[in-house]
């Protein structure tokens, strides 16, 4: 969904991982995916029965296309497709965009789901095989298998990058409203 790119910090002693320089939001017409149609990502996954997963993961969510804020509103979609509405949380410069009220936003025709954190391809919450318990359990997790509240992603975040030095726990916030074909 994003591209990234790595850029020297501010004081030039290391790479940090900075948005390429993609619009944000970005607006993208995806199938909607339902675990239960998904034998090999339950048995993939260790994760509670979440009947729908939102999120950002490219494994998971496959983009058909996508398109700008004006196309977004008036497109018509199948029953099981949906236009997510995708702010990342992170600058151009590496810098994070510290948006606690951005749930508040109104976006015509779209709801918001809640926070993914995402090393930019995997969510670390819906698609690393579960383990990450010294950061969150899946009782974290609201019905679409991401978090709803902005302080409790970042302390999850946090807890990610410094209880893991793992692939996917160097992750990035992502906030994700989407709208369906009512």
């Amino acid at each position: 969904m994003f591209d990234f790119i790595y850029i020297h910090n501010k004081d030039d002693t290391k790479y940090i991982k900075a948005l390429n320089t993609h619009s944000n939001p970005q607006y993208c017409l995806c199938d909607r995916f339902f675990p239960a149609q998904f034998p090999f990502y339950r048995n993939f996954v260790d994760i509670q029965p979440f009947k729908e997963i939102v999120t950002v993961d490219a494994g998971l969510t496959q983009v058909i296309e996508y398109l700008d804020s004006r196309r977004a509103e008036s497109y018509e979609m199948a029953d099981d497709q949906q236009i997510l509405c995708v702010f990342c949380l992170l600058d151009e410069f590496g810098d994070e965009i510290h948006a606690s009220d951005i749930a508040q936003r109104e976006i015509p025709g779209f709801e918001f789901c809640g926070f993914d954190l995402a090393d930019g391809l995997t969510s670390a919450l819906t698609n690393c095989q579960g383990g990450f318990n010294k950061a969150f359990t899946y009782k974290d997790l609201n019905e679409f298998g991401i978090v709803s509240d902005y302080f409790k992603a970042k302390s999850i975040q946090k807890k990610l990058f410094d209880e893991y030095d793992e692939d996917h726990t160097d992750c990035v916030l992502f906030a994700i409203f989407r709208k369906i074909s009512k």
